[in-house]
């Protein structure tokens, strides 16, 4: 950045000798170069800057043009009087894998048992800005053969902590499928391993998540008639004991409390068939081996058949 005059000094400088007055009242000859010349008038300013905070290289910038120039992430924008800066924000996504590729363990949540857990166990932190048109469930569907009339609910919710005991509901939805009386191919629309979508128009506010975020997901299903087995596929990887045992060296065994992660296992509180409003640590049963597991849960703006 380069300070200088607006007005422009158009007089030409001076050259040679010039006589002046003196303190005594008489005259004097001087060189006009020691005397102020429309040339220096219209010279540029020198700059000092002192540089405080977080920062690097070195402490002070000087000279008639000290420039700004933008970092790693960092953009300058120019425009008439105006210098605006940049940086650079959270990236928006299109598709977001709450887990690592290769989910292989299964677990079939009882009926109307509602499973809470950390959406994103391994990060803790949302790692972007999505607004998201599918989710997808990872499931497996047992082979049936009955002809009796059933159907299957899939309910999920997200919530963010209130405190370290609590959690609200941020949006939560739903979606329902069965068969009728008489059907014999159910194996063939619902057996094997299969993706279960809900999209955003079934949830009660489209979904919307934010870079920096805490999220919790609780998934509840529910089934009116028959003997259907629906399984979550999902990471299972924190051992064999459904609850831990304590802190080292304290005395404890199968403790509910100091569980595999904060809010993670079976809600145990009496609630409606819509998803709780609040959870509340207390009513989270950490000592059931469902606290072992995590499902894998796809939010998918690239297609509901692509992923």
């Amino acid at each position: 950045m380069a300070v200088s005059h607006v007005f422009s000094n158009a007089v030409a400088d001076w050259t040679g000798t010039v006589t002046v007055g003196d303190s005594a009242g008489a005259t004097t000859t001087i060189a006009a170069t020691d005397l102020v010349r429309p040339v220096d008038w219209n010279s540029a300013h020198n700059q000092f800057y002192t540089l405080t905070g977080n920062t690097s290289g070195n402490s002070t910038a000087s000279g008639t043009n000290v420039l700004l120039s933008g970092g790693s992430n960092i953009t300058l924008e120019g425009s008439a009087s105006r210098i605006a800066i940049h940086g650079a924000g959270p990236p928006t996504l299109s598709f977001f894998d709450n887990m690592c590729w290769g989910a292989t363990a299964a677990s079939e949540l009882g009926n109307a048992t509602l499973f809470v857990f950390p959406f994103t166990p391994a990060n803790e932190l949302f790692p972007g800005n999505m607004t998201v048109s599918t989710l997808m469930l990872n499931i497996s569907g047992a082979t049936v053969s009955t002809g009796a009339a059933w159907t299957r609910s899939f309910s999920i919710a997200f919530y963010t902590s209130v405190n370290s005991t609590q959690l609200t509901r941020v949006f939560s939805g739903s979606t329902t499928f069965g068969t009728n009386a008489g059907n014999m191919n159910i194996n063939d629309s619902f057996g094997g391993n299969r993706w279960l979508s809900i999209h955003s128009s079934n949830f009660d506010v489209a979904p919307s998540f934010e870079a920096g975020k805490r999220y919790w997901c609780a998934i509840w299903n529910r089934s009116s008639s028959g003997s259907q087995t629906f399984s979550l596929f999902g990471n299972q990887t924190l051992g064999t004991s459904a609850a831990r045992s304590g802190v080292l060296g304290a005395v404890s065994v199968a403790n509910s409390t100091l569980g595999w992660q904060r809010f993670l296992g079976i809600y145990s509180a009496t609630f409606s068939t819509a998803m709780p409003a609040a959870l509340a640590g207390s009513d989270i049963n950490k000592s059931v081996a469902a606290v072992q597991f995590f499902p894998q849960v796809l939010l998918n703006n690239v297609g509901s058949n692509i992923v």
